[in-house]
């Protein structure tokens, strides 16, 4: 498997987070990996946090990284830990090489160091997450961020909003196209056992009470559960 990471914003812990994760690896482990961002900032954090390891541009020897030198305009006016336009122009940079290398076939999914919203609006791409980015490059008709664990996989009816707005973001509509995404995909193993724990999870849910603290908690979720809304098979 051939992985990518995107540096993220170069002001922020990326390229130091890139670094160590990448010297904590066996040596035939590294050689699969392709960073996206500038080369500068990686060497520079390489340096910082005293890894010692080495990037090419080309394909690695046992060990090496190969680095796709990833530039932008305004690059050379980043600082650490200012948040900018420029970073955030770095960063979509990243992530847009990246994606265009994913879709090539050249690797085979993405890790993203962590990027600064702000400087990515400032940037002019008003996106509001890795999330909507993504779906944005791929041309994916909707997206739904997946948290996955051994023993837990959540999926996300709302992501990147205010607490009111997710709040009203968790209607039967968005719950139940949701739940059918993730039946339709099976990003997270469903049975009619989960669709029922589901529901009754939620008919018993603390914010419910069995109705006597209101029943829109309830009734949102039931709804969603029983009646999952599919995606269109052309998307």
């Amino acid at each position: 498997m051939q992985l990518g990471i995107t540096l993220g914003d170069p002001a922020g812990v990326g390229p130091e987070i890139t670094c160590r994760a990448l010297a904590s690896l066996a040596p035939q482990e590294r050689s699969r990996i392709r960073v996206f961002g500038p080369k500068a900032f990686l060497e520079r954090a390489d340096a910082l946090c005293r890894t010692g390891l080495g990037f090419v541009d080309g394909a690695p020897a046992t060990g090496e990284v190969r680095v796709s030198d990833v530039r932008s305009p305004g690059l050379e006016s980043v600082d650490p830990g200012r948040a900018s336009a420029a970073g955030g122009a770095a960063a979509y940079g990243c992530i847009a090489a990246a994606v265009k290398a994913s879709l090539a076939g050249e690797i085979d999914c993405i890790v993203t160091a962590p990027i600064n919203k702000a400087a990515l609006n400032a940037a002019g791409h008003a996106f509001s997450g890795h999330t909507e980015l993504l779906a944005h490059l791929t041309g994916a008709p909707s997206s739904f961020m997946l948290l996955a664990s051994e023993k837990l996989s959540t999926i996300h009816v709302s992501t990147h909003v205010s607490l009111a707005s997710a709040i009203g973001s968790a209607n039967s509509a968005a719950s139940s196209s949701v739940w059918g995404w993730t039946c339709a995909t099976r990003s997270v193993p469903v049975t009619a056992h989960t669709a029922s724990a589901v529901a009754a999870t939620s008919e018993r849910s603390p914010g419910g009470s069995h109705g006597a603290s209101g029943a829109a908690e309830s009734n949102v979720l039931v709804a969603a559960s029983r009646r999952p809304t599919w995606p269109d098979p052309a998307s």
